[in-house]
């Protein structure tokens, strides 16, 4: 056997063993892509020897693995732009009662009727000296206000926590914008029962 038939053939074998571990490496991102990258390249080139099936083998192994690496940095991508963006997670925090620092007090998203606090906390300061808080009643998809009060508060705060009294069961959405322009900095939804 020639020397240049043994490397197609090492690097059909290759290829596969890269396919492999390339279906395990969408766990760690930054080592799946490159193996399959690898992988591939060593199957393209092992497919013109005796061991063709090996290099198929291989270049299928590569490309799922790939696709699967970028199917799950994608997920996870949109997952934490989402999270950040659009739910109660970005800052609003509904709880029974806060301490002297500002910090939740039996936080939870299912209160009993009666005054729930909600604890508004920016990544900055809030650069206006009046918030908006706007209360939505949520019945099924609709969404209709509820009540909408203003804040006033310091413009160095990053945190504030605001007493609203829900005396009816139901679904809400709170909503915290700037008075001034508008600018939403938080929103979170609670069950009251």
């Amino acid at each position: 056997m020639e020397k240049a038939e043994i490397k197609k053939h090492r690097y059909s074998k290759a290829s596969l063993i890269l396919g492999i571990i390339g279906l395990i490496g969408f766990l760690v991102p930054v080592i799946g892509v490159p193996i399959t990258i690898v992988g591939l390249v060593l199957g393209v080139k092992g497919y013109k020897s005796s061991k063709k099936g090996l290099a198929t083998a291989g270049i299928v192994l590569c490309i799922i693995g790939m696709f699967t690496t970028v199917a799950i940095v994608s997920i996870g991508v949109y997952s934490g732009v989402t999270s950040e963006l659009f739910t109660s997670s970005n800052g609003v925090i509904f709880c029974q009662n806060v301490d002297t620092n500002g910090n939740a007090i039996n936080a939870s998203t299912t209160f009993a009727t009666g005054e729930v606090y909600v604890r508004l906390k920016t990544s900055s300061a809030f650069n206006t000296t009046k918030l908006k808080v706007t209360i939505y009643k949520i019945n099924g998809i609709e969404e209709s206000v509820f009540n909408s009060k203003e804040q006033v508060v310091n413009q160095n705060w990053a945190v504030i926590a605001v007493p609203i009294p829900f005396k009816s069961p139901g679904k809400y959405k709170v909503l915290f914008t700037k008075e001034n322009d508008d600018i939403k900095l938080g929103n979170g939804t609670v069950t009251i029962k």
